[in-house]
């Protein structure tokens, strides 16, 4: 994929959600946005993606639930 990529939205193999960041994030944009599904159902398969866009200071993260046990996470990249 060549960037700058804006809005990238995550929905896979919830394990690999902390490659799919580490792919994207350097193609996507200052001021764009990353979207990852079932952040909470899911959470315990990826703890690490959690980690890192909670942490992360290159991004500014917010989760949003929805629905019984889904949610989503919303990174703009700073």
């Amino acid at each position: 994929m060549e960037g700058p990529l804006d809005p990238v939205f995550i929905d896979a193999w919830k394990n690999d959600y902390i490659k799919y960041l580490k792919m994207v994030l350097p193609k996507v944009r200052k001021g764009g946005v990353i979207i990852a599904h079932n952040i909470y159902n899911n959470a315990t398969g990826m703890l690490d993606f959690i980690e890192e866009i909670k942490t992360n200071p290159a991004l500014k993260t917010e989760f949003l639930a929805l629905g019984t046990g889904q949610g989503l996470s919303l990174s703009i990249k700073q």
